[in-house]
């Protein structure tokens, strides 16, 4: 007998059908898609493909709305007008030194208006992640920096974002 306590989530599909969704297949699962196309089609990595979602657990349960800034490669979780109150870069848990070398003394973040004006915007400058499906594309811009970081040491600025849209098209 299946129970409502048995899922994680239970949600509406997008033709208003019932779900019930197992996240600890579902992200996995949207993981890999991504991934294939990243690997195989835009020549990521092949790291990508071998990661253990295990390590990934807490990008896989953050349950709170997060931005990742595309260009320094960093995950923040941002409180009234923009202050940063934690952030990760990749998926390396930031200290309040590297905060504030990226976003200086006050730890604002200075896209906080963008955002204010239009939170739903993809931009090229930042990426809301606002519900279970945008986990497992978060986990992957967080091991994409790491990668990148890795491969050739931290670039300037970031430009892999326009690779994540063009692969969420292609998959879905």
């Amino acid at each position: 007998m299946t129970r409502l306590s048995d899922y994680d989530c239970i949600g509406f599909d997008l033709d208003h059908t019932l779900i019930q969704y197992k996240l600890d297949s579902l992200y996995p699962l949207i993981y890999n898609c991504f991934t294939q196309v990243l690997v195989k089609e835009k020549g990521y990595d092949p790291s990508l493909l071998e990661d253990d979602f295990e390590d990934l657990k807490d990008f896989w349960y953050a349950s709170e709305v997060l931005v990742l800034d595309t260009k320094k490669g960093n995950i923040l979780k941002l409180g009234k007008d923009g202050f940063i109150l934690r952030a990760s870069h990749g998926t390396k848990q930031m200290t309040r030194k590297e905060m504030t070398d990226f976003y200086g003394e006050n730890h604002i973040w200075p896209d906080i208006n963008s955002l204010k004006e239009n939170p739903i915007q993809h931009s090229t400058i930042f990426r809301v992640f606002e519900n279970y499906f945008d986990l497992p594309v978060m986990a992957i811009c967080a091991r994409v920096v790491d990668i990148i970081d890795e491969k050739i040491g931290k670039p300037e600025e970031y430009n892999f974002w326009p690779d994540i849209i063009s692969s969420l098209k292609r998959v879905f």
